[in-house]
């Protein structure tokens, strides 16, 4: 699994790696890296070629663009109110059946 961080100006970040794969771990993560410079390499040219009136567009859309997805994310993250009026305080669990 790899967890990769998108940049403003369109390039990625690598933060973790993990492989399960048959083969060498090593070589699948120099495949990775290389990949990532590749895409880097063609973000930064586009990049590069935009105007700084452009460039801080693009940067506004972005941080636009992830501020919502973690708003979105917080509310997936919270009770839905037709959820919080049925817990009540001093109603204790259901209790099943104990498995040992």
């Amino acid at each position: 699994m790899t967890r990769r961080t998108l940049n403003a100006n369109g390039t990625l970040t690598l933060n973790s790696l993990s492989y399960w794969g048959d083969g060498d771990a090593d070589e699948a993560f120099r495949q990775e890296v290389t990949t990532l410079e590749e895409h880097n390499r063609q973000a930064l040219t586009i990049w590069d070629s935009l105007t700084p009136e452009e460039r801080e567009l693009r940067t506004l859309d972005f941080k636009t663009k992830q501020a919502e997805r973690k708003a979105v994310m917080q509310a997936d993250l919270q009770i839905p109110s037709h959820l919080l009026g049925k817990i009540v305080e001093d109603e204790s669990p259901e209790t099943g059946p104990t498995f040992i």
